[in-house]
């Protein structure tokens, strides 16, 4: 076989780790910034929601609203305990 090469499964994992250390974890964080959740419009609100149907969101009595992670955790919000 001429110009193939394999590359060993770990490959992709090490180079994605080692980036993230070099990045001190701005990589990751980068991917947890875009990341789609759901908030109720309420002021008692305190968790965000990776589950449109989460029970928990149910109980909401505002509106629902779709809103990057990073906002929900600028809003003091933190995930939901049902989806954990």
């Amino acid at each position: 076989m001429f110009g193939v090469t394999k590359t060993h499964p770990m490959t992709k994992t090490l180079i994605t780790f080692a980036l993230a250390i070099a990045l001190g974890g701005a990589g990751l964080s980068l991917a947890k910034a875009g990341r789609k959740v759901y908030i109720c419009n309420t002021k008692n609100a305190v968790a965000y929601h990776f589950n449109r149907e989460c029970q928990g969101l149910q109980k909401c009595k505002g509106t629902v609203s779709e809103v990057t992670e990073a906002a929900a955790q600028e809003k003091g919000l933190h995930s939901c305990g049902f989806e954990k």
